[in-house]
């Protein structure tokens, strides 16, 4: 058996924040919870103690004033809004934690900052085309990376998904897709779209014939999983060598969900497929992505049916001033 930190748990109130961390820690590695989140509530909590310049309060120190001043001194050093929300979502979820727990005397409500929507980024039609004609080359990485831009765009699963699957995961017969590794880590079938089961068989062919069912789908060049960053850096290359400058292998997810809500997909089969974990987080798709206002706009923009209705007709008179603009 492996060795471990025993963890002191005391009856009463007084325990520091670090103390209380190496509880919350311990409690969420035995259910589950990663290295990685894990360290990002560290981080966050550090980043907290540092801007209050606290060494190590006790959990019972803290007040609602302390995390408003933590938020001003965050706007203040130039922070984004997604950066910012980041800390003050797992700083919420820590001090819940807390006083559900019985650690903390009282609750400290914790809001997120609201920003302005921003636009997701997304392929246009035209790059689409570019990044999907079938690689001239017969070399193992561009054929990775165009099956890897057609796996996304027919799933919208996310990079890590991507990096995850083995060729196991693959039932061409049902058409169904196995996804083992999800952000929310549960188990989900997909369908797999009848043009992607081409362009899997195609690419298992050409370069993956040989492998073993639990090797995985996309590897390295040496048959290992492939991580993360090589992935995102394969694609950048890729893009690059059919002439498109947009990179983002997370634009790919928006544009699945794009053009899944402009066919007229349903919300909750896209909440599905995209793995969120409530319905919200999909809307913000379909309230983006709705069909286009400009579609048929004239035909009930009060002006225009006025006009129509009288046959008044506004006519432009130009001159070389506003030739420029018209």
């Amino acid at each position: 058996m492996g060795m471990h930190t025993r963890v002191k748990i005391r009856s009463n109130r007084d325990y520091t924040i670090a103390e209380l961390f190496d509880v919350f820690k311990l409690e969420k590695t035995a259910y589950g919870m990663s290295e990685k989140t894990i360290r990002n509530y560290s981080e966050s909590i550090i980043r907290l103690c540092k801007t209050l310049n606290l060494k190590n309060p006790q959990i019972n120190e803290l007040s609602k004033e302390d995390i408003y001043y933590f938020i001003n001194q965050l706007n203040e050093d130039g922070l984004k809004v997604a950066t910012i929300n980041h800390y003050l979502r797992e700083l919420k979820a820590f001090f819940n934690w807390a006083f559900v727990s019985g650690y903390l005397n009282e609750k400290i409500e914790i809001k997120l900052i609201k920003a302005q929507e921003i636009i997701k980024e997304t392929y246009t039609e035209e790059e689409l085309q570019k990044l999907l004609v079938e690689p001239k080359e017969n070399t193992f990485t561009p054929w990775r990376s165009w099956a890897v831009i057609n796996w996304i765009l027919a799933t919208g699963n996310r990079e890590r998904t991507v990096c995850n699957i083995k060729i196991k995961d693959l039932n061409f017969q049902e058409k169904e897709i196995l996804l083992q590794q999800t952000k929310n880590k549960k188990v989900q079938i997909i369908p797999m779209s009848s043009e992607l089961s081409a362009v899997l068989k195609k690419y298992i062919r050409l370069f993956r014939f040989e492998a073993d069912p639990e090797e995985y789908l996309f590897c390295n060049i040496a048959g290992e999983k492939l991580t993360e960053s090589a992935l995102i850096q394969s694609i950048k290359t890729f893009n690059n060598s059919r002439g498109v400058q947009r990179t983002s292998i997370h634009a790919f997810r928006h544009t699945f969900a794009k053009y899944w809500i402009r066919n007229n997909g349903d919300a909750f089969r896209l909440q599905k497929m995209l793995g969120h974990s409530s319905l919200d987080m999909t809307r913000n798709y379909v309230n983006m992505f709705s069909a286009d206002l400009k579609e048929g706009f004239d035909s009930f923009s009060p002006l225009d049916k006025m006009v129509k209705t009288t046959g008044m007709k506004h006519k432009i008179k130009k001159n070389k001033s506003t030739l420029e603009y018209l």
